[in-house]
């Protein structure tokens, strides 16, 4: 899960200028207007996590930090917006750089896919997975390890490569340590689901198995904004990579389809 491809892609709300200010260090903070707040997480290797302020309380859109700083994300959004009335938590999707935090939020109602509670099982939800996991990482870190001595000494990549060094030992550390507590979404939906907020409107959907099993796009139409996951990106093709996915099935040849590894 290539950590430089951890963000939740907000597409819309093109006329409002964002302003950046700093919950925390660790926590940059970019308005996107007065109902709508992004926290992005790491300086070169960016997690996003967006926070949308309605009447009956705020909604988080996926808790992608490290488990040992879940409870300091939480605490940089009550702190940021002044409120600790949180309505709902919303994954995306449930690769751990979407779902780390959930566990300081877990007094709050997840929603997900419905298949999101069978993936965490897979990966999540037993000793032998979370080994299987840390197999994964450990081959991560030494491809990192194997990046960084291509890349240029004090290039924005040899950053980025750095911080996804650090970041995935913490991660490492965290589920070793049992501070990592897989946390699941409660609310399922298999098609299609609305959240009427009052003065916002969440309209959540999904069109099959694409980057994960239980990919959701959150649409908020007030704002003409797009939550998208880590289906689409800025930065590289869609990455339909589930081995189940929907759309590989139907055309496994295809050159829109993004090999680069699970974000």
């Amino acid at each position: 899960m290539s950590k430089n491809r951890l963000v939740s892609v907000a597409i819309g709300l093109l006329a409002l200028a964002p302003r950046a200010s700093a919950a925390e260090d660790e926590f940059r903070v970019v308005s996107l207007g007065s109902s709508a707040t992004l926290f992005q997480i790491g300086r070169e290797a960016t997690t996003n996590v967006v926070v949308l302020a309605s009447r009956r309380g705020l909604v988080v859109v996926d808790t992608g930090v490290l488990p040992s700083r879940a409870a300091a994300l939480r605490a940089a959004i009550e702190r940021e917006l002044g409120r600790k009335d949180f309505a709902y938590v919303v994954n995306t999707h449930v690769h751990f750089d979407h779902i780390g935090g959930n566990q300081a939020f877990a007094d709050v109602p997840i929603v997900g896919h419905q298949n999101a509670v069978r993936e965490m099982s897979r990966w999540y939800g037993s000793p032998f997975a979370l080994q299987a996991f840390l197999q994964s990482r450990a081959g991560y870190q030494a491809g990192l390890e194997e990046d960084l001595k291509k890349a240029a000494p004090g290039s924005k990549e040899e950053a980025r490569l750095r911080e996804q060094k650090v970041e995935n030992g913490i991660l490492v550390d965290d589920v070793r340590s049992g501070r990592f507590v897989p946390t699941r979404p409660r609310i399922l939906f298999n098609d299609r689901m609305t959240l009427d907020l009052g003065d916002l409107t969440l309209n959540l959907v999904t069109f099959g198995r694409d980057h994960t099993e239980s990919d959701v796009l959150v649409h908020v139409p007030q704002f003409e904004l797009l939550l998208v996951g880590d289906l689409f990106s800025r930065d590289w093709f869609p990455s339909f990579q589930s081995p189940a996915s929907d759309v590989l099935a139907g055309s496994r040849s295809s050159t829109a389809c993004s090999r680069r590894g699970a974000g």
